[in-house]
């Protein structure tokens, strides 16, 4: 039971997109995103639109950078992952821009604009060390150092998952 309430943390507790969408899918050339990850076109990366994003006064900080997306194209039934790294500028709010390998993948006969492809997440979050750590330390009850503001971020955490393991 841990283990596997373990293993969902991350996409319970962290901010995420978290319900599916239909949209157009095109293909962009990635460089340093606005999430200020740097990629290239063989990484499996996505941009999402302005409002989907959200992006506050820094963008690196956005949380959905980071996460992982499903992307599922309904004709060729294949469904394919991709980590959230950038901002469209010209997407409307549920096209999503993909780099060229995943476009690919996707939609291997795609002219550069494939319309009704579904997406939505999360698949997965990428967690830093310090919060596998705070997670680990909530579900199996082990006491580790931790400063005071990873003190406070756990206790939260806690506050959020203590009737389940119960």
């Amino acid at each position: 039971m841990r283990s596997a309430l373990f293993a969902a943390l991350p996409a319970l507790l962290l901010p995420a997109i978290t319900s599916a969408y239909s949209g157009d899918m095109t293909y962009y050339t990635p460089g340093l995103g606005s999430c200020g990850i740097t990629n290239n076109s063989n990484d499996l990366v996505v941009a999402l639109s302005i409002p989907m994003m959200g992006n506050g006064a820094n963008p690196n900080n956005n949380p959905k950078c980071g996460s992982w997306i499903g992307i599922w194209n309904p004709v060729t039934k294949t469904k394919h992952e991709a980590q959230v790294v950038d901002t469209c500028f010209a997407c409307h709010y549920t096209d999503i821009d993909v780099s060229p390998a995943l476009f690919k993948l996707v939609a291997p006969d795609g002219d550069g604009r494939v319309h009704g492809i579904d997406w939505g997440g999360p698949m997965r979050i990428e967690t830093t060390g310090k919060i596998r750590r705070a997670l680990g330390a909530i579900v199996l009850g082990v006491r580790l150092p931790m400063l005071k503001h990873e003190r406070s971020r756990v206790s939260q955490l806690y506050l959020l998952i203590e009737p389940l393991l119960k």
